[in-house]
């Protein structure tokens, strides 16, 4: 990033460097809710990743180490939708990024739209093709 921003070259595209950072959400009702759907989601990878079987019953202390350790390597904002906006502020002063980029962090459309719509506090829209660039940070002066 400080290689970009110190290369950059005002033209035709812009006058300043942009930089846009991509963050992997999950957004529900609470955060123990989303801690438990992220959970949910990091044990499908681990398992798809160690060729576990699909659906052991409880997890195993292994595997719920090996899920919450997935989360952190993948940087995983999970929360209720004011702990994932305070994350999202966080991450975009510490990158001093211009835009951050949501990508839901769920197995499904459906999640994912859930995610998104919680964190928009919206109820649709419906396409499943929806594209979400997420919190746009104030112009650098």
């Amino acid at each position: 990033m400080e290689r970009y921003r110190a290369a950059f070259v005002p033209g035709a595209h812009g006058a300043r460097p942009h930089l846009i950072a991509s963050l992997n959400v999950l957004c529900a009702g609470s955060d123990d809710e989303a801690e438990r759907l992220a959970l949910h989601a990091a044990r499908v990878s681990v398992r798809q990743r160690t060729g576990a079987a699909p659906q052991p019953s409880p997890p195993s202390a292994r595997e719920d180490f090996l899920a919450r350790r997935f989360l952190e390597d993948q940087q995983v904002v999970y929360g209720d939708r004011d702990t994932v906006a305070k994350a999202v502020d966080h991450v975009a002063g510490i990158l001093d990024a211009d835009e951050i980029m949501v990508v839901p962090f769920d197995l499904t459309g459906d999640e994912r739209r859930r995610t998104l719509r919680t964190l928009t506090g919206q109820q649709g829209p419906t396409s499943t093709r929806l594209a979400v660039a997420g919190v746009q940070r104030p112009a650098h002066s």
